[in-house]
């Protein structure tokens, strides 16, 4: 498990990261390093096909929202599937 880290902001907001197997849980964030995947997680849920099984949980702008989940969508994921926060 990560620590909190100062420099890391995001870490301390990773919203009940504890509560999940971290083989279910993945951090993406484009403009912090302390998560699991440094990038845009649209960019990430185009490198493979999403799995259609999963629980999605979305946080983020607007745009990134709208964009994940077509994105999702497109790979054959249910709108029911996605929960989305829009956050700023």
């Amino acid at each position: 498990m990560l620590r909190p880290d100062s420099n890391k902001p995001f870490q301390t907001e990773a919203y009940d990261r504890i509560a999940y197997d971290e083989k279910r849980y993945l951090l993406c964030a484009s403009r912090d390093s302390g998560g699991h995947y440094h990038g845009r997680v649209t960019t990430l849920l185009r490198q493979e096909a999403p799995d259609t099984s999963a629980l999605y949980y979305l946080c983020g702008n607007g745009s990134m929202l709208d964009d994940a989940f077509d994105i999702l969508v497109a790979g054959g994921v249910s709108p029911e599937k996605m929960h989305t926060e829009l956050y700023f």
